[in-house]
């Protein structure tokens, strides 16, 4: 997910003029892990803004319009939620919001007991 939102701030980017700038954040916001990938290529309309995640939708000339869509899903089924806002009048942020797992309230911290907390529907992703 983390890849496909950095390719595509990189795609804007390209058409950006002066300085390009790309900026990744990570914060935690009321028990969630925020993660925030932000560009100031060319803005996106708030009309379209709702649309970026529908699967064959997309804003790129030969784009399949399938990356923000499976984003979404894989999020969603780790109990997240990703969102898209307009970055003043250049650029775009997207944000994901994870829950966060307890080490301590967890009874074991192996890698493999928390992958298989973490992704409710057994699928090993």
């Amino acid at each position: 997910v983390l890849i496909n939102l950095i390719e595509n701030a990189l795609d804007a980017l390209r058409d950006a003029h002066g300085a390009k700038r790309l900026a990744l954040a990570v914060e935690r916001v009321n028990g969630s892990g925020r993660l925030r990938v932000q560009d100031n290529g060319p803005s996106v309309p708030a009309d379209v803004l709702p649309r970026l995640f529908e699967p064959f939708f997309s804003l790129k000339p030969h784009g399949t319009g399938l990356g923000l869509a499976i984003a979404k899903r894989t999020v969603e089924a780790h109990g997240g939620h990703i969102d898209a806002s307009a970055t003043g009048d250049r650029g775009l942020t997207l944000s994901i919001d994870l829950p966060l797992i307890d080490l301590q309230d967890s009874g074991s911290s192996s890698p493999s007991d928390l992958a298989a907390r973490s992704d409710p529907s057994g699928s090993g992703l």
